[in-house]
């Protein structure tokens, strides 16, 4: 009889073009099931041949392989076999073929250790691709094996399979229970075939998701990930990366490893994986959140196909962060989840998450139990836009993801990655995740971001895009606007692409937020972005334009629909503005919506849904544009019925902006308008801190006094009432629309507020009574701050910054110092010695807008220019200013009563920025309920500041020995200085006027800053 071969059942398939639109791609037949002849194996001499007739394959017996999904290198031998023989018998031709196929995977199994030196990349990778790759089969195994191990190796495998298939023969005799038993076994091993084959199609699809980015290029269409991604940096959360320990002890030692380092380092998200597999992953608009997502996504789902080598050493390093177990990526776009839940598609609950996932992924044909067998085995659950959901529904997706947490499915081992905007985020926290805020590009990151776009533009033409790279990172290094918008990778990408067209060369950069976006939405609406794409005019642009901004608007209210709509909707929402005959005016909103679909990658068409997929941020400023454009009472009602909803924040700001394009006064008036919002001390907190968000994006000439008078005398009356009538969440936004409109307590250049201390004596340190009260709240005290007994130190009278110096005053010094280019001249010996090594130009985190509000404490300076802060100030105004002494500092923060706190000696958490409540520092005196006894504000909380002392340890022991007024050093020399008052990160341990703690002179951080001391007093 002719021999028939074992046969592959269908061909290799490539990836397809998007999870959507491409999947069906996948669903063919196999070669067999239409009639197409098989592949033949290759011909074995008769010695080779033992294990083909071992088979039976001389008698016409055949056994067909499923196809190979994953190639052994990327499973688990198990897995691989159960892949590889997931059979279909030709009961008619050979009836005992099952017993048979039974003995081909007991060969494969007798080829293990081969298998394991092939996963492991040894010489003997070969006998994997024969025995179990894409293109192998048993015989072809069978002459590899020959090949490689000649006789001994043969005759070792065809004993396994002659025994294997005669014990099988004798117990296929005994009855049928025993076939069953085998049919169940060989469904078992099809079914694992089955999932294995869908994996690979939902994996396959995922990566050609992954792997181009939202954003249109003229000439290239869409970037590509592997093509321009650049690594993104993460600040852990300040309760896990600072920790309070219950000694006391933890965060001096954290000072203490970070003593020498210019800054605290952030971490690669790998790193971050490593210590917390579960993260939040929050940040500005434009940061690349989603983008970092689907790099990780990418990388898990290679890993997943067995592709590991294929990725960057960054990618493997997150691999590693992540565990052995190979994970499968689940990407969960969250406000498509809550719109399938708004339309009783799907239920809100895990059960309900994962019927969503499979109805998404309809087209790939996958098994109804295919997500609920990942996510048994183990996945990585992608978490895109908490902050996309509407607010009303916020809660409750966070509760459904807190329980996927909380109760994963079976033995899941998931790893969760999940992203928002920060202040979304700080509304709705999710229980059992570390929040990581996206740091702001640096430098030299945001330029090697402008060489891989030009790279990308200019592929054939290196050369060109190497000139076209330092033309661009000149212009925006020399460009202070430019330069502070240039820390996100959207705009930096942005920014590219608009520098790239040849009609800019030689043209400036748009120096304002909102004109960005508006020259990015001509250049995708005009350019051709594919080979063949007509350009569009500029007479074309305009009705677009207004059309693109209604349809963002509109899907941008939606509120609990979602911010996208199907065909119909979409006519419904925009045909108004396109004529009164409602038929009309609906065919030429189709007419509309097909000339724009796709056009730049802004309005985009995916499952029969519209929306701004690819660049909500554009949607954002395209619904400003249209807010902009209603007429004065419509807006007003418009804006005072969506105060406290932060969906609405960003296009105020960008609404705010694009009006500043073309007008003076019209912005002018957009502000007055919405500050007079509101009713009760809420709705006008909420009222002028929109209002604030609107002024931080105008250019500072173009705010006009009736603005500034409008905005900044309520914020300060509210800021200043005490007992405070809202929330300090709230309190913070007031408190920076102050800064924004000009807050008249700041007085740069000038004498600063300042505060008397009178002379005398008072308590210093803690003694054993307040070690005790403090130790029964677990907070201990630490040796170097307690005192033997009570210690009475005499202070001479002094005055003290009313306030932390903030980021508008030492803008005064950093102006008046000629950009640090006279800084010199204000610097002690030490500190001359550490700028020469430094070379700074501007303070730590200067660029950085989570830090740089006018009103804000400066942080990111070292003691070396606080002190020469001093200095400068002390020339101009001819005034004896310096740092003040620790002495001085805590009589100023605790009177002469010995209280443990400012405002007494019971915690309140409400009278400072503590805890990491607000995620970073707050406006200087938003805390009237914490003054200290002489009218000091922030004196806990918010910063550390720098003291003129240098670090002693023993200094306590020193002064009960030998009693001196005015105790202090001048704190030169290479020691430590004392740094006081805790910070935004820490708890009530710190936060006391007694704690004390030191760090290097050359740090800085982002709880650090410092406050003035004028001595003797004048006057």
């Amino acid at each position: 009889m002719t021999t028939q071969p074992f046969s592959e059942t269908v061909t290799d398939i490539g990836p397809p073009g998007s999870l959507y639109n491409q999947a069906t791609m996948y669903n063919r037949r196999s070669p067999r099931a239409t009639g197409a002849a098989p592949k033949k194996g290759p011909r074995l001499p008769p010695a080779r041949g033992l294990l083909q007739r071992a088979l039976g394959a001389d008698r016409g017996c055949s056994c067909h392989w499923s196809p190979p999904i994953v190639r052994v290198r990327s499973m688990f031998v198990s897995a691989a076999v159960g892949e590889r023989l997931a059979m279909e018998t030709e009961r008619a031709r050979c009836r005992p073929s099952v017993s048979r196929c039974f003995a081909a995977m007991a060969a494969s199994v007798a080829l293990f250790p081969t298998v394991v030196l092939a996963r492991t990349g040894g010489p003997t990778s070969t006998i994997a691709d024969a025995c179990f790759g894409k293109d192998g089969d048993v015989p072809t195994c069978a002459q590899v094996v020959w090949a490689l191990g000649g006789w001994p190796l043969l005759v070792l495998v065809g004993v396994v399979v002659l025994a294997l298939w005669l014990w099988l023969s004798a117990v296929t005799s005994i009855g049928g229970s025993v076939k069953e038993a085998f049919r169940s076994g060989t469904a078992w091993l099809v079914q694992r075939g089955e999932i294995a084959r869908a994996r690979r199609r939902y994996l396959d699809a995922a990566l050609a998701e992954y792997a181009e980015l939202g954003f249109r290029v003229q000439g290239i269409g869409r970037l590509k990930l592997g093509r321009t991604y650049v690594s993104l940096r993460l600040a852990p959360g300040s309760e896990q990366a600072r920790p309070d320990a219950a000694d006391g002890s933890a965060e001096s030692e954290g000072m203490r490893e970070r003593a020498g380092r210019a800054e605290p380092a952030p971490v690669s998200l790998a790193e971050a994986v490593g210590d917390c597999s579960r993260l939040a992953i929050v940040g500005a608009a434009g940061s690349s959140k989603s983008t970092l997502l689907r790099w990780a996504g990418f990388a898990v789902a290679q890993n997943r196909l067995g592709r590991r080598r294929r990725l960057s050493d960054e990618q493997r390093e997150f691999l590693d962060a992540l565990g052995r177990r190979r994970l499968t990526p689940v990407l969960v776009p969250l406000k498509e989840f809550n719109r399938s839940v708004k339309d009783g598609a799907a239920a809100l609950s895990p059960d309900g998450l994962l019927a969503f996932l499979q109805e998404r992924a309809k087209l790939l044909d996958l098994p109804a139990t295919f997500f609920r067998e990942e996510f048994r085995q183990g996945c990585l659950l992608l978490l895109d836009g908490l902050d996309e959901v509407d607010l009303s529904d916020r809660h409750l997706v966070r509760e459904i993801i807190e329980e996927l947490i909380r109760r994963p499915f079976e033995n899941g081992g998931h790893r969760c990655l999940l992203t928002s905007r920060i202040d979304p985020y700080l509304r709705t926290e999710v229980s059992g995740l570390r929040a990581c805020t996206v740091e702001p590009l640096t430098p030299a990151q945001r330029n090697v971001l402008i060489a891989n776009v030009y790279a990308a533009i200019h592929e054939s033409q290196p050369e060109e895009a190497s000139r076209r790279t330092d033309d661009l990172q000149k212009e925006i290094d020399h460009n202070d606007p430019v330069r502070a918008l240039a820390i996100t990778p959207l705009m930096v990408t942005i920014f590219t692409a608009l520098h790239a067209r040849p009609a800019r060369e030689g043209r400036g950069l748009p120096r304002q937020r909102s004109e960005v976006y508006e020259e990015a939405v001509t250049y995708l609406l005009t350019a051709k972005h594919t080979p063949g794409e007509p350009s569009l005019s500029r007479d074309e642009i305009e009705p677009r334009h207004r059309g693109l901004a209604l349809a963002a608007f509109e899907l941008h209210q939606r509120g609990d629909r979602g911010d996208t709509a199907r065909r119909d909707d979409m006519v419904e929402l925009i045909h108004p503005l396109f004529g009164a005959a409602p038929e009309a005016a609906r065919k030429a909103a189709v007419v509309f919506l097909e000339a724009v679909t796709d056009r730049g990658g802004l309005l985009e068409e995916r499952d029969g849904w519209y929306g701004f997929y690819s660049h909500p941020t554009f949607r954002e400023f395209l619904a400003g544009c249209h807010l902009a454009a209603l007429p004065p009472e419509t807006q007003r009602s418009f804006l005072a019925a969506r105060l406290g909803d932060d969906r609405w924040v960003e296009p105020v700001r960008l609404a705010a902006g694009y009006l500043a394009i073309t007008s003076a006064e019209r912005p002018n008036e957009f502000v007055q308008r919405l500050a007079a919002l509101g009713e009760g001390a809420e709705q006008r907190a909420h009222a002028l801190a929109l209002a604030g968000v609107a002024l931080s994006d105008l250019p500072r000439e173009v705010v006009n006094a009736e603005t500034t008078k409008a905005v900044a005398g309520p914020a300060r009356d509210l800021l200043e009432t005490n007992p405070p009538p809202v929330a300090p969440q709230l309190r913070r936004g007031v408190g920076l629309a102050l800064g924004w409109a000009g807050d008249a307590r700041l007085k740069p250049g000038a004498i600063p507020e300042l505060v008397r201390v009178s002379e005398g004596r008072f308590r210093m340190g803690s003694n054993a009574k307040d070690a005790e009260f403090l130790a029964a709240q677990d907070f201990p005290v630490r040796d170097y701050e307690r005192t033997a007994g009570d210690l009475l130190i005499f202070v001479s009278e002094f005055e003290i910054g009313r306030y932390p110096v903030t980021n508008a005053e030492f803008r005064a010094f950093w102006q008046g110092t000629r950009r640090y280019q006279d800084l010199g001249i204000y610097l002690s010996p030490e500190g001359r010695q550490w700028l020469a090594g430094d070379g700074r130009r501007e303070p730590g985190l200067w660029d950085d807008p989570r830090w740089n509000a006018p009103n804000l404490p400066v942080v990111g300076v070292t003691w070396h220019e606080a002190d020469a802060y001093c200095r400068w100030l002390g020339t101009v105004t001819g005034q004896p200013f310096r740092l003040p002494t620790e002495a001085e500092w805590e009589k100023a923060a605790r009177g002469e009563d010995g209280r443990l706190w400012p405002w007494g000696n019971e915690w309140h958490a409400a009278k400072c920025n503590s805890d990491g409540s607000l995620h970073g520092t707050s406006p200087v005196g938003m805390y009237p309920d914490g003054v200290s006894p002489y009218g000091a504000l922030d004196m806990v909380g918010n910063v550390f500041e720098w003291c003129q002392d240098g670090w002693d340890e023993k200094a306590y022991e020193k002064l009960v020995s030998r009693p001196i007024p005015d105790p202090g050093s001048s704190g030169f020399g290479a020691g430590s200085r004392v740094v006081r008052g805790g910070a935004w990160l820490n708890s009530r341990g710190f936060c006391r006027v007694a704690s004390r703690d030191w760090d290097v002179p050359s740090n800085f951080h982002d709880y650090l800053g410092f406050r003035v001391v004028r001595a003797p007093v004048r006057g």
